[in-house]
């Protein structure tokens, strides 16, 4: 495919107002070219490198030589938007002002909608720079670092155990699947780490219990995991790790991860001003490159899943034409009730977690992956897309929001945070001035 074909290519059809001009370069096989919104995506006449994508950037300068301005009408009405190749497979739109940004993550801009749904959710990071960890997966957290600790020592009371590296289904058990000359030491501690998250949220069920607070479960309470032979599935950790497969814990994790626990969850909303508000009114938004609001396509989630692994049946008598079972990594939304968490409604909150993330945690001899490498190493590496604002723009988005209403208090209705944001415009906060 030649350049000049490319404008007339239906890969470029993604963005309404079409291509400005031809795309293409000296050596355009090197570069991926494609909509805004990757309705479509295409490579200008080759493969491009492993590991290049698209992304866009806002930019008012004219095209240099390995950029071409397109008009993104969807994006950003008045502003221009360039395409440029990057090693990322995360496309990304660098907003050049806070009005740039704050418009591009309008709900009502049409770049999120398809017809009439909006398939987009949105999550902001206060750190451009930072990867999308959930808490509990974050190096030297002391409250999950304290119960490890804990958990190790019973499992050494415990111990010998008969850990078997099977997938249980509920009605199906596979035979052992092969990790690795290492893989008993990297189950020790995926049974440590799933433990230890079960028994933060279970301890914080019997505490709520116990002050009479409503709960969001019915029926019997989780093991209270004070007591001092506790553990969670000690001779099963891949079903250990599975942690929605477990009695409450699909209803508490979300609770807990809102009231300050370490969870295994990815914060999402499905309002993305409400995402930007939470990356701009963090401490440290001013001490790194910028602010992000990463934008999650819903849509394409069941495609944000890794290779499989096989795990054989349970008895060779079965057969050898039945292959077992086979487990992906991927990724799963969590949508919780909203009733008995009135922050999960005000922000219009959802999750993510990964299923089989125990498989995906013994395929990489023990490491847990961020969410943006997860979705590049998928086979839907284009349900991920981030927008970003230089921290020379941060006060200014701040004191739009602020003349909006657009705060803690609307977002985390209670007294405390009404009183915060009393706080902060009395003490002389330039972005967050009476009004």
């Amino acid at each position: 495919m030649n350049p000049a074909a490319v404008q007339n290519h239906p890969s470029s059809t993604g963005t309404k107002a079409g291509w400005s001009r031809s795309i293409g370069r000296k050596s355009h096989s090197d570069y991926a070219v494609g909509s805004i919104n990757s309705q479509a995506i295409d490579f200008a006449g080759s493969v491009a490198p492993a590991g290049w994508l698209l992304a866009a950037f806002t930019s008012a300068h004219r095209p240099q030589d390995d950029r071409w301005e397109v008009p993104i009408s969807s994006c950003c009405r008045e502003s221009r938007c360039t395409l440029v190749a990057v090693p990322s497979s995360t496309r990304e739109v660098k907003a050049e002002s806070a009005v740039e940004f704050l418009s591009i993550l309008r709900r009502s801009n049409e770049m999120w909608w398809e017809n009439d749904w909006c398939p987009w959710v949105f999550g902001g990071q206060a750190n451009a720079s930072w990867p999308i960890l959930p808490t509990a997966w974050r190096a030297a957290n002391p409250v999950l670092d304290g119960v490890r600790q804990t958990i190790s020592s019973r499992l050494e009371s415990a111990e010998p155990l008969n850990v078997e590296l099977r997938w249980n289904t509920g009605s199906w058990i596979s035979g052992k699947a092969d990790f690795g000359p290492d893989a008993a030491r990297f189950a020790r501690q995926l049974t440590i780490d799933a433990a230890a998250e079960v028994a933060l949220v279970y301890d914080l069920t019997h505490s709520m219990d116990r002050a009479s607070l409503q709960l969001p479960i019915v029926g019997e309470l989780p093991p209270d995991p004070m007591a001092p032979d506790w553990l969670h599935a000690p001779n099963e950790p891949l079903l250990a790790d599975e942690l929605g497969r477990w009695l409450h814990l699909p209803e508490m994790l979300p609770l807990a991860q809102h009231y300050g626990l370490p969870t295994r969850l990815v914060d999402w909303s499905t309002d993305p001003i409400a995402s930007a508000f939470f990356a701009l009114d963090d401490e440290v938004a001013a001490d790194g490159p910028g602010v992000t609001v990463f934008a999650l396509h819903t849509g394409r989630t069941k495609d944000v899943a890794l290779e499989p692994t096989s795990f054989p049946q349970l008895f060779d008598e079965v057969g050898p034409d039945d292959n077992g079972f086979e487990v992906r990594p991927h990724l799963k939304l969590l949508r919780p009730v909203r009733s008995a968490n009135p922050n999960l409604a005000a922000q219009s909150g959802l999750f993510t977690m990964i299923g089989g993330s125990g498989v995906d945690f013994l395929r990489r001899d023990g490491r847990r992956v961020d969410l943006e490498t997860f979705v590049a190493e998928s086979r839907s590496p284009d349900a991920l897309l981030k927008v970003s604002l230089d921290k020379a723009h941060i006060d200014d988005a701040r004191r739009i929001l602020t003349r909006e209403r657009v705060s803690r208090s609307s977002l985390m209705p209670s007294i405390a945070t009404a009183a915060q944001d009393v706080a902060a415009r009395w003490q002389g906060d330039k972005y967050n001035q009476p009004m």
